[in-house]
């Protein structure tokens, strides 16, 4: 469980520096699914060793509400704006500028 988070965690990381390269982009997807197969049902098995079983129903609701919140709560932050200080973003354009008219 660990293992998988911290593989998700190195994927994330990643992420910035393939800003242009989508099929990195769809690689990284990939393995942040991958670790989420991996890390969502190791979490839900760890539980009953964690909590008695007369609570065990609600650590399973928690844990399962946690999650949908936390879905719902971080989904617009992708959208957010930059943080004070972060260069500003690329123009639209994709054409280089062009050169100043010369004088005649």
């Amino acid at each position: 469980m660990i293992a998988a988070d911290l593989g998700r965690m190195a994927l994330a990381a990643v992420l910035p520096l393939l800003d242009q390269h989508i099929l990195g982009i769809y690689a990284v997807a990939f393995g942040l699914s991958a670790g989420a197969v991996f890390f969502n049902p190791a979490s839900a098995s760890a539980l009953p060793g964690i909590v008695d079983e007369r609570e065990l129903l609600a650590a399973n609701s928690g844990l399962w509400s946690a999650a949908v919140i936390a879905q719902i709560a971080l989904a617009p932050c992708p959208g957010s704006p930059s943080p004070p200080g972060a260069p500003p973003p690329p123009s639209g354009s994709t054409r280089p500028a062009s050169p100043p008219p010369r004088s005649s």
